[in-house]
């Protein structure tokens, strides 16, 4: 059987999970979904990095227990298929238990405080609220939850047979009975007011819940009465509604909204008031209630909220916050005290995760009641179109996204630059031999060179293709580039201190080119890959056609052995196919997935294949063999490009994969074995002991 590759670093953050960010009750990590990935990653600027992996689709769902030992996670699959729900031991980084019972979708999870049960909420198509044996992993009981959608569900801070849901138009406090084995619902009074519930979060009292809203208000809820007791902002609403909230140790209450607006609301003190028959608050004792009024507020540029991780200490800083009682004390007028041993005046710091797919750090001062806040990670939202290494150079690369090119250290996943073309699809990208700048095709005809260090636009080549450039690379000697567009094209330009021209324009394909590689020891030929189902090779010296390679397939990626006596290419028949680079005769044909194959990647010593596609798993395959002897699982979308770094005695091979899930998977490259003597490749091409792995079998 193949083995397991085994990740070595990740970039990206998947910011569409509501409450997909959490911080690990000791302090130190943080814990967050990327693709089906649980990626747990040290806070402290050390790059420290581990993953969980099992899921089989996107993980939707996160909850770690309040001891920090358990881990929970829910995923989502396709319509008419059950979701599993994982629970995980963190020390040991390996999975307890398997839980099946919601269909499609996995929307909550929780665990109780004493961390005896589970709570599960399913999705839209399934709409239960699943109560489970936390370390059997047996479900206990369940039930419907209401008619309209639910979106959030929680335990009480201290009461670990109450729980909590809101969602559209419904927001009930659920008390399990233990001799009737049934969760019984009690619905919260709130007049005549409709909301639509976003998320939740209590008190460490268990004294009143506070529910964001797509309205833009926060209301407070007394759990003892059930009953709407104040809400806020005391003037305005947030823009694009509460998308997400968090009780600070102070007792204030830090809110984001779905424009970027963060905000801290002092929660209101006063006897509770009842809610009369028009939904309003009555004033208790003769006097007005205040409403909970915003303290500070800031502004990130991050876009949507959708989730907020607290902790104590700023980024980075030494004695980062541990583990503490989840108790605290109460003044008894609505406003819970900050936790022992914590001072009222220490700066409050919060981990804010936006669906742009960056994580800010707030640092919020009671004293000061001052906020600002810094951008700490940082990944691609949507789809990442290509992947490309510098030139012999393996410790940095680029990806590409829409609006946006990124570079990337290697070894750490770290970003280094970013290059913004707002609203345009970057769809192709490479570096010039010589590494003197990344040139790019893009979705409105062009081509654009940056500078690789400083992100400069060093020119720009107009309607270069008029249905977009789809294909680009550059010629050995960095004063010519190869392109292809969607319209079928092939051109080769030149490219001068001050202009740049077209040298020819070669039309045979029917179909857009998908994928363009040049012949690396003189750049005397390319080779283009079509969706027309031709691969056609191209005499960069006459501009005429050598040879064509044809299957019953759309081209999608095609590559060059190092020896260049072989093509390698693959497409949407699932095939991996050797042709002869001379005649373009097939030499070999195997299936390579059980799905369209998207990527293909010659490792420099051409002992080694990599593919990545639509069935979301990286494959690595023994070239001489034509066996997949390592499998990496990992994305949750369709693997776009795959790519292995190029040969640095300095540094170990990786594998780098991209997804259509934003992800930038960084894996550690494992040589076949060989099966004539046992012995196993090593980076440099000798046959000796190094990264050994059983080949599999045919």
């Amino acid at each position: 059987m193949p083995t397991e590759l085994q990740l070595s670093s990740v970039a990206g953050f998947n910011g569409t999970v509501p409450k997909g960010l959490i911080l690990h009750p000791d302090g130190q990590s943080f814990v967050y979904p990327l693709g089906s990935t649980i990626c747990i990653r040290d806070i402290g600027g050390k790059n420290f990095q581990k993953f969980l992996q099992g899921h089989t689709d996107r993980v939707t769902c996160l909850a770690i227990s309040k001891c920090g030992r358990w881990l929970a996670s829910g995923q989502q699959t396709y319509l008419g298929f059950k979701a599993d729900i994982i629970i995980w031991d963190l020390e040991q980084a390996t999975k307890l238990h398997t839980l099946t019972l919601h269909k499609v979708k996995v929307q909550a999870l929780d665990f109780s405080p004493d961390g005896r049960f589970l709570l599960s909420l399913g999705g839209q198509d399934d709409g239960s609220l699943v109560l489970w044996d936390a370390e059997t992993g047996h479900p206990i009981c369940g039930t419907p939850t209401a008619n309209n959608f639910t979106n959030a569900a929680r335990f009480f801070s201290q009461d670990s047979l109450s729980i909590a849901t809101g969602g559209n138009y419904n927001l009930t406090i659920w008390e399990y009975n233990i001799p009737g084995n049934k969760l019984v619902p009690h619905e919260v009074q709130l007049g005549q007011i409709r909301r639509i519930v976003t998320c939740l979060d209590i008190d460490p009292d268990d004294q009143y819940m506070y529910c964001g809203t797509t309205t833009g208000d926060v209301l407070q809820v007394s759990l003892s009465r059930r009953l709407l007791r104040n809400s806020g902002p005391a003037k305005g609403l947030l823009q694009a509604g509460v998308a997400a909230l968090s009780l600070l140790p102070s007792g204030d209450l830090l809110a984001a909204s779905g424009d970027g607006q963060v905000v801290v609301m002092a929660c209101s003190s006063g006897s509770a008031p009842a809610s009369t028959s028009s939904g309003t608050l009555s004033a208790p004792q003769g006097r007005d209630l205040k409403k909970l009024a915003i303290v500070s507020s800031a502004k990130i540029a991050g876009g949507q909220a959708t989730t907020i991780a607290c902790c104590r200490q700023p980024w980075g800083a030494p004695g980062s916050p541990t583990a503490s009682s989840p108790k605290a004390g109460s003044t008894g007028r609505g406003s819970p005290t900050p936790r022992r041993g914590m001072s009222a005046t220490a700066p409050l710091v919060a981990y804010i995760g936006t669906k742009e797919a960056n994580v800010f750090c707030v640092e919020y001062s009671p004293q000061a009641q001052t906020m600002r806040s810094e951008l700490v990670l940082s990944a691609h939202a949507g789809p990442v179109h290509c992947l490309a290494f510098a030139n012999q150079y393996a410790e940095l690369f680029a990806t590409s996204a829409l609006g946006e090119i990124r570079v990337w250290h290697t070894a750490t996943g770290r970003e280094l630059l970013r290059i913004s073309v707002p609203n345009l699809h970057c769809r192709c990208l490479a570096f010039m031999q010589d590494g003197s700048s990344i040139i790019s095709g893009w979705s409105d005809g062009k081509i654009r060179a940056f500078g690789p260090q400083s992100g400069k636009l060093l020119f720009t080549i107009n309607d270069a293709h008029h249905q977009g450039v789809t294909a680009i690379a550059g010629l050995g000697d960095s004063r010519h580039i190869v392109s292809g567009g969607g319209e079928g094209l092939v051109r080769l330009w030149a490219i001068h201190a001050s202009s740049q021209t077209m040298v020819a324009s070669m039309k045979e394909h029917k179909g857009a080119v998908n994928d363009i590689k040049v012949k690396a020891s003189d750049s005397s030929e390319c080779i283009s890959a079509s969706a027309d189902g031709s691969c056609i090779i191209w005499d960069l010296t006459t501009f005429k056609r050598r040879t064509s390679l044809f299957a019953n397939t759309v081209f999608k990626s095609a590559a060059y052995h190092p020896d260049e006596s072989q093509i390698i290419t693959a497409g949407t028949d699932r095939n991996i196919t050797y042709f002869d680079a001379y005649d373009g005769q097939p030499i070999r044909i195997m299936e390579g997935s059980s799905d369209s194959i998207e990527s293909v990647a010659v490792d420099p010593e051409g002992v080694c294949i990599a593919s990545g596609g639509a069935d979301r798993t990286i494959r690595l395959w023994g070239y001489d063999e034509g066996h997949c002897y390592a499998i990496g699982t990992g994305h949750s979308s369709e693997v776009a490009k795959v790519a292995i770094t190029p040969r640095d005695p300095q540094h170990k091979p990786k594998v780098v994969s991209v997804g259509s899930d934003g992800s930038v998977m960084i894996w550690d490259f494992v040589a076949p074995l060989l099966l004539e003597t046992g012995s196993s490749l090593a980076p440099d091409g000798s046959a000796e002991s190094w990264e050994m792995v059983p080949q599999a079998s045919a």
